[in-house]
């Protein structure tokens, strides 16, 4: 038989009750979320817990419940210092200047469970990976949402990078969250260990030990102007790169040419 602890003493303190275990952060698990109408027409939805923030590209939202809030704010990163943000936004000036981007992202939260439906500006693929402290760099127009501690850098492409038409900034994207890309069509992730060939309107990025030249097709100047190819990307090195099934430079040739002289 079990003893029956002390009863308290007249007069004295009731104990103090033990402290609750600390709630878990919502932020640290995947966010949950469903793509549909994929691949040729895809959207996402992202389901928004308390605690959680979901980060999308201006302009992407299609519909949110109502009590979800919605903020404005300069694409600089979750950690940025009023130096990173006064370079991030010469660089986002830049960039909307020389791209036609928007250098402006919608930040979502809601104090009770909801929803933010987010779809991409051309007809493709809605792509998630979750980041484990990789780093992942994507081409102009790439990046759709996030969310989690997710670092967000402009990294400047040089001169090689407004020759193969990929604009002359890429996104560079390193931490640990969810991360959603989309594509013009849909995207296949190629593993490369050595030297791997992209045609440079379908780059949507890469991840690992690559570096990237720009070169001919192929053919030297015959190659170049007739073989339709132009310029293409020669990764080097090893990691992963995403290529989307649909050009969309082609596509703006193609309707140049419907439209009346």
């Amino acid at each position: 038989m079990q003893p029956h602890p002390p009863s308290p003493q007249p007069g004295a303190p009731a104990p103090a009750p033990a402290p609750a275990a600390p709630a878990p952060s919502a932020q640290a698990g995947p966010v949950g979320h469903q793509v549909t109408h994929g691949p040729s027409f895809a959207m996402l939805r992202v389901d928004i817990q308390p605690g959680q923030e979901v980060i999308a590209e201006a302009g992407a939202m299609v519909a949110r419940h109502s009590h979800v809030g919605m903020e404005v704010k300069m694409n600089a990163g979750p950690g940025a210092g009023l130096w990173a943000k006064i370079k991030a936004f010469f660089i986002a000036v830049i960039r909307k200047v020389v791209g036609g981007e928007t250098f402006f992202v919608n930040h979502f939260t809601a104090p009770q469970p909801g929803s933010v439906w987010i779809a991409p500006t051309m007809s493709g693929a809605v792509t998630y990976r979750r980041l484990q402290g990789e780093t992942l760099t994507l081409s102009s127009g790439a990046y759709l949402a996030s969310a989690g501690p997710l670092d967000m850098k402009m990294k400047f492409g040089g001169l090689k990078s407004i020759l193969a038409k990929e604009g002359a900034f890429f996104l560079q994207l390193a931490g640990h969250g969810d991360l959603w890309f989309t594509s013009y069509g849909g995207v296949t992730a190629i593993p490369v260990n050595g030297s791997y060939i992209v045609d440079n309107g379908h780059l949507v990025g890469f991840e690992g030990n690559l570096e990237f030249d720009i070169k001919s097709a192929g053919g030297g100047m015959m190659g170049l102007f007739a073989s339709g190819e132009g310029l293409v990307c020669e990764f080097r090195g090893q990691g992963t790169v995403y290529i989307q099934s649909r050009n969309t430079a082609t596509l703006t040739d193609w309707l140049m040419r419907l439209l009346p002289g």
